[in-house]
């Protein structure tokens, strides 16, 4: 065992063409994690000396993929308040985060912060025991709600069933956070990056 952790480190082994580790030059490996409570995934570099895990790219909360080639990390990250991005970073500068180069955008719009909302992963009861979600205030720098008042609220689940709700920036999200609702984009029993016990909560329903 390299590292024990309450975390995922894996996606669903029906998700075809995904990697969850690669071997960096030296030995260590290049991994992704998710952890109850975080916003998303963290890439991180793991040394199977001594099980410690360094962070890379902090601010950004989805790793759709990543590959080593010839000195040469390519990684496509996204987050919160930033679209999807393939970009390439030398091995040995893989910490530093100006030395990440931007190869391609998903898209070249881009969205004032002040008018994004922040997702918050909240733990909530269920009837089997537990659930998760990112919640999603309503958010939009040109108004204030009323004091006292709870804004409506929008539910979203995910296919699957163990998958999992994305933190890369939804637009279709943020339409109505700008408008005044609040989203809570669910990850209820069976969704992965909880754990097996949680992914396997669906089985035999």
């Amino acid at each position: 065992c390299l590292l024990e952790a309450e975390a995922e480190f894996s996606e669903p082994l029906w998700s075809l063409g995904l990697q969850s580790f690669d071997f960096l030059p030296d030995g260590s490996l290049l991994c992704a994690l998710r952890q109850p409570g975080a916003i998303g995934k963290s890439l991180n570099i793991l040394d199977p000396l001594s099980g410690s895990l360094t962070p890379l790219f902090p601010d950004y909360s989805t790793f759709a993929g990543w590959a080593v080639s010839e000195g040469t990390v390519a990684v496509i990250r996204g987050g919160w308040d930033r679209g999807m991005e393939l970009v390439t970073a030398p091995v040995t500068a893989l910490t530093d985060t100006s030395a990440a180069n931007v190869v391609k955008e998903a898209s070249a719009f881009k969205v004032k912060k002040l008018y994004l909302s922040k997702p918050r992963p909240i733990k909530f009861k269920t009837p089997q025991g537990h659930a998760w979600m990112n919640f999603y205030p309503p958010s939009n720098a040109k108004f204030n709600a009323p004091t006292d008042s709870l804004p409506p609220l929008l539910v979203k689940s995910h296919g699957g069933p163990t998958a999992s709700a994305s933190t890369a920036l939804d637009l279709g999200i943020q339409y109505w956070t700008s408008r005044g609702y609040a989203v809570a984009d669910v990850d209820y029993g069976g969704s992965s990056g909880y754990g097996r016990a949680f992914r396997e909560a669906l089985r035999g329903q």
